[in-house]
């Protein structure tokens, strides 16, 4: 931020500023939280387990960190616009699936990048304590904690779409944080993972063109 930056881009600036203290201050509790959310929240009985996972709400959420439920979202949106323009379309605005996709495919990539470099493995395998094993120390692995991908995904995608429809912003921000619940129900990530992966789906929006809708 320059200091002839107008009142505007001043405001932007020190939101986007809120939302990352915000979002580190979050982190930081989450990481003291992980060993007894991962002991008193998540499920460790495979029978139990298997219950919860073939319910109706579990899998509707679970969902949320598919790729092709919010493509097909946005295609939906897209769809819709068109009709209503008689399937004219204007060049110089983004479809609301562009502004997904990339989201998504930014948040992708970010979270295979920092998943091998940070290393953590998950909290099953380690029985919810932290232990650290870089892709440079044990190429073997292929299974690692954090961010946790389908969080990252849901969140990238809600995210995406509350640019474009931030009055449903709240809503689309609960199913994400519903994805991320059911990774921790199934023991599979730390709190912490899903806080990153929640910080890394809102940076790939904001990278993101905004969808417009036609």
């Amino acid at each position: 931020m320059t200091p002839w930056a107008t009142k505007p881009e001043r405001s932007e600036s020190l939101a986007r500023a809120l939302w990352i203290g915000t979002f580190g201050a979050v982190l930081v509790v989450s990481a003291l939280l992980d060993s007894v959310v991962w002991l008193r929240f998540s499920e460790h009985n495979p029978a139990a387990l298997h219950q919860i996972e073939i319910s109706g709400w579990y899998q509707t959420l679970r969902q949320a960190g598919y790729v092709p439920a919010w493509v097909a979202i946005a295609l939906a949106i897209d769809f819709a616009g068109l009709r209503r323009q008689k399937w004219g379309w204007r060049p110089s605005a983004p479809p609301v699936t562009l502004g997904v996709v990339v989201s998504i495919l930014i948040a992708g990539a970010a979270v295979e990048v920092l998943k091998p470099a940070i290393g953590r493995l998950r909290p099953e395998a380690s029985g919810g304590e932290y232990v650290f094993a870089p892709l440079w120390t044990n190429p073997a692995l292929t299974s690692y904690s954090t961010p946790s991908s389908h969080a990252a995904i849901a969140f990238a995608g809600a995210f995406a779409l509350a640019r474009t429809f931030p009055g449903a912003a709240w809503l689309l921000i609960g199913i994400a944080v519903g994805c991320g619940v059911t990774r921790l129900i199934a023991g599979a990530h730390y709190l912490s993972d899903i806080v990153l992966a929640a910080l890394v789906g809102w940076l790939a929006s904001r990278v993101a063109p905004r969808g417009v809708v036609t």
